[in-house]
């Protein structure tokens, strides 16, 4: 595999300092000029914004860096464009000079452009206003006004953009001083042709708002810098109205008063509002814009225009990006956006046609056109050029009508349980001609799920081109993702090109990743932390998911290997009981306790709920079976045996199971898939869930619950195990190493579960317990036996003995199958925790406690380590309290409680539970 390291060197032999277009090629960064078509910069030098990322992104000045760096105008840039900070290159010396926005009086200076860069980047971020902070401040303002103006969330987006164009119109000077309320500033700065609001959208009440008032406190806050209100729209429109979005999901809060000439009465807090947000980092949007437009240009060489569509539009951040992309090639755009949110709507009109305003491009484009409607009941029309994050909405949770416009959208291609995204994606295949693009962002579980199956297929196929397939690994990337995301670009072509450029990165790594892309040969793999590059010559139509190059190895050394098997050779792996009707089969515990002992014996304990690797049995299952059949078979047995539940369940639904027709000439008070040819009781077995992870694996030792919700593991090999081997079996299912395997192998589920069905099962490899030397064994068995008992066991020394039994070492196992981010991140909290308390037992001090770097690693994970120090208020719970309150801002432990550490401990376990965290 190619290093980046190696790439890096070979770009160095043709390297300019001065050069924006050499810094993009070396570090992988997308460079654009600084100012557009609407501004000059009033200063001497060239100066442009290095894009790149969430950290990386920064301006570029070349010309007197010692004059630039004393005007301070860099810096200001930088904060005001959202972007870490700035390089200046002086032309004469070409030294280079690295500075963030938030520390002005740190200037590096330098001629390694690496280690300049790296500061910027690692540099934190030391609590400074940032320009999208005090742009939100000001618009919960403008937004509280609005509603006591009488207005909707709508017209303060509206006020909000207006607000925007007003400051910048008076840093221009060519706003008049006696024009202030919020109409007079629209109709003026229609006339200047600076918004896109249509004449008469606001009220007469809410155009009497004096949106001037604010201007002061958007151009200058709090803060150091003077916000130019250009430079944000120019450079962060995307995350803006994003952020706005954000804001109004939130309740309407009571604030002190912005402006000076509004009634004094105290606005009434609101319920939550409605949000439909499409949160796409804009680093993304760029890169899958870029992807797209290139693939465009290939395949049509000789256009002359592109047309451009984004059916879930948003914020409008791709279409920004499209406009930026296509600003340098010659092509005519033409702009289309649609979604069903009228916020949306009037955030992309004003964010493109801002863009388009301040577009450099030589050949003049038509206006938008951003659409308000249900994209999945609109025509498309022909697109060159599809941009989307698709809403993503499970079949479970759509109502019939959304239903009919899924099915009618995707045609021959839907098939099963079909979600918005795939319709949306399945529409934009059956929408684009032969030469066209789509780019779009999918859940990772439509790389392999079922209901995508007849849409990979049709894409997999000759008329179609993959170019670049991703996946983001974890949830971090997205704002409050639910779901890990992947991208792909695909071209509608039978032309064959050599490769597939296949993407692998944790969430903390895309940027690095996208940045790779940009440097890398195409038909090259290269690798990186947290990220991998693959080349792909075909694609899988059962399943897209790019794997590890690594894995692929791993895999091969244990095929090899006498110890190491498929489960399908260790295990039967039997899908559960399917009852046909669960509300009247599974009854609670209330139910059974009512029942004598001979009626009780007709029910079994589910095993549905599995946590932390044991069985929670809160319910019970009808099971009128033995001896592989029906035990009960005439409606007289029926009132006699099982009385309480006859009256309870059985009588009152006896019209409806017998009207089902599921049972096919059996008795209608039958289960409908009993699975009587492997569902015994009394013998040893693991159950799973059906959609399983770590900890989501359990021992049932007497073979007594009945398995309907998951999977039975029943083992067949040529000897019974022994207890200790059961438990080393439990250990490694429920180990993080195993857990990453079956994300290799298995389709990954809403919520981050896998689907452990048996055909995916075929190839994961597991040790051959029997087979195992007894020290491999022993510790493993003793983990298997702490989890059965509901105790806590360390994971990083599991995940090691796990390794171990497949016969390598963990640092192997884990660069091939790499962890899951909330294992990494629990396994990096157990050892901090550890040495924290091994380094700090003898400190008197609690702030020589809290100073020790370990904590501080531990205050960096920020909200995610509550959950874990919450489970560690059990052991020495006085070592948790002030990290707590340090992460949360809370103390709910009574004043009278203080010093006790039971009452404490208790106090914030409950606080836990009450704001939602698993304890």
């Amino acid at each position: 595999m190619l290093s980046y390291c190696v790439v890096q060197d070979q770009i160095m032999a043709a390297w300019s300092p001065t050069s924006e277009k050499d810094w993009a090629r070396r570090f992988g960064f997308v460079a654009v000029p600084l100012f557009g078509k609407q501004r000059s910069s009033n200063q001497p030098g060239n100066h442009f914004v290095l894009l790149d990322g969430q950290r990386s992104s920064l301006t570029f000045s070349r010309g007197d860096a010692q004059s630039l760096l004393k005007s301070r105008r860099p810096i200001e840039w930088a904060w005001s464009a959202n972007v870490r900070g700035s390089i200046l290159v002086d032309e004469v010396t070409t030294n280079i000079y690295g500075v963030n926005w938030d520390q002005p009086s740190d200037v590096r200076e330098g001629r390694e452009a690496d280690t300049l860069l790296k500061g910027i980047e690692v540099a934190p971020l030391l609590g400074a206003e940032t320009s999208i902070a005090r742009a939100m401040d000001v618009f919960r303002s403008i937004r509280q006004e609005v509603r006591d103006y009488g207005g909707r969330d709508l017209d303060a987006i509206h006020a909000f953009t207006v607000l925007l164009m007003l400051v910048d119109s008076i840093r221009q000077g060519v706003m008049p001083d006696n024009v202030r309320m919020l109409g007079g500033v629209l109709t003026e700065l229609t006339r200047q042709g600076r918004v896109s609001i249509e004449p008469g959208t606001l009220s007469s009440r809410v155009a009497a708002l004096p949106i001037r008032d604010l201007a002061d406190q958007l151009l200058s806050g709090n803060g150091p810098y003077s916000l130019d209100p250009y430079l944000l729209m120019r450079h962060a429109s995307g995350t803006l109205f994003q952020e706005a979005h954000v804001r109004l999901a939130e309740p309407l809060q009571t604030q002190p008063k912005l402006f000076i000439l509004l009634r004094d009465e105290v606005p009434r807090p609101r319920g939550r509002a409605q949000s439909d947000i499409h949160y796409t980092p804009t680093s993304l949007a760029r890169f899958l814009t870029e992807q797209a437009v290139t693939e465009f240009r290939r395949l049509n060489p000789n256009a002359g225009s592109v047309k451009v569509l984004d059916p879930a539009c948003g914020s409008g951040v791709f279409l920004v990006e499209a406009v930026r992309e296509l600003e340098s090639t010659g092509l005519a755009m033409k702009i289309t956006g649609m979604d069903s949110s009228p916020i949306s709507v009037a955030m992309t009109r004003s964010s493109v046609s801002s863009a388009l305003r301040d577009s450099v491009a030589a050949v003049e484009s038509t206006p938008p056109d951003i659409i308000k409607g249900d994209s999945l009941m609109q025509e498309w029309g022909e697109p060159d050029i599809i941009l989307m994050n698709p809403p993503f909405l499970p079949w479970r949770r759509i109502d019939s009508k959304t239903r009919n416009a899924i099915e009618g959208s995707l045609a021959d291609l839907f098939h099963g349980h079909a979600d918005t995204a795939i319709a949306f994606i399945g529409k934009a295949a059956h929408t684009l001609r032969p030469g066209a693009v789509m780019a779009t962002v999918l859940p990772a579980a439509l790389l392999g799920s079922e209901s995508a199956a007849k849409l990979r297929l049709s894409l997999s196929g000759p008329d179609w081109r993959m170019v670049v397939l991703g996946r983001v690994r974890g949830y971090g990337y997205f704002k409050d993702a639910t779901v890990e995301p992947a991208f792909v670009v695909i071209s509608r072509t039978a032309e064959r090109v050599c490769c597939i450029r296949t993407l692998m990165a944790e969430s903390d790594a895309l940027d690095r990743a996208i940045r790779a892309v940009r440097t890398e040969p195409f038909d090259k793999n290269a690798e990186g932390p947290g990220w991998e590059l693959g080349v792909s010559s075909a694609l899988n139509a059962d399943d897209w998911n790019p794997r590890p190059a690594r894995a692929k190895e791993l895999l091969r050394q244990f095929s090899q290997d006498a110890v190491v098997r498929p489960v399908l050779d260790l295990f039967d792996v039997h899908l559960g009981i399917r009852t046909g009707d669960k509300h009247v089969f599974v009854v609670p515990l209330s139910l059974v306790q009512q029942m004598d002992p001979t009626e009780r014996r007709f029910f079994r304990p589910l095993a549905d709920t599995i946590k932390r690797g044991r069985i929670r049995s809160p319910q019970f299952l009808f099971y009128p079976y033995d001896d592989r059949k029906l035990t009960i078979t005439s409606e007289a047995q029926l009132k006699s045996l099982v009385p309480v539940f006859y009256s309870a369940r059985l009588a009152p639904n006896k019209s409806n199971l017998q009207e089902q027709g599921r049972l096919q000439g059996r008795h209608w008070w039958e289960l409908a898939r009993p699975h009587l040819s492997w569902h015994t009781f009394g013998g040893p077995r693991l159950v799973s869930t059906s959609f399983a992870g770590r900890e989501a694996f359990a021992f049932d030792e007497a073979g007594e619950y009945a398995v309907r919700q998951g999977n039975a593991w029943i083992w067949k090999g040529s000897r019974d195990l022994n207890t200790e081997e059961w438990f080393v079996y439990l250990a490694v299912l429920n180990s993080p190493i195993f857990e990453a395997v079956l994300d290799y192998f298995c389709p990954q589920m809403q919520g981050g579960q896998y689907e452990v069905a048996k055909r995916f099962l075929k190839s994961v490899p597991l040790p051959d317990v029997t087979l195992l030397a007894q020290r491999k064994k022993k510790q493993l068995g003793e983990y298997g036996r702490a989890i059965h008992q509901g105790k806590r066991v360390p994971l990083y020394s599991l995940s090691a003995s796990a390794a171990a039994a497949f016969g390598v070492t963990l640092q192997d196992f884990i660069t091939a199958f790499p962890l899951m981010p909330s294992a990494r991140l629990e396994m990096d909290f157990e050892q901090l925790a550890s040495k924290w308390k091994r380094e700090t037992a003898v400190f008197s001090s609690d702030a020589q406690k809290m100073d020790h770097p370990s904590i501080r690693s531990v205050l960096r994970m920020g909200k995610a380590a509550i959950p874990l120090i919450l489970r560690e208020l059990e052991n020495r719970p006085a070592w948790w309290f002030g990290v707590l309150q340090t992460l949360t801002g809370s103390d709910p432990v009574p004043p009278n409680k203080k010093g006790l550490l039971d009452e404490s401990a208790a106090a914030w376990v409950a606080w836990g539970k009450e704001n939602g965290y698993e304890v």
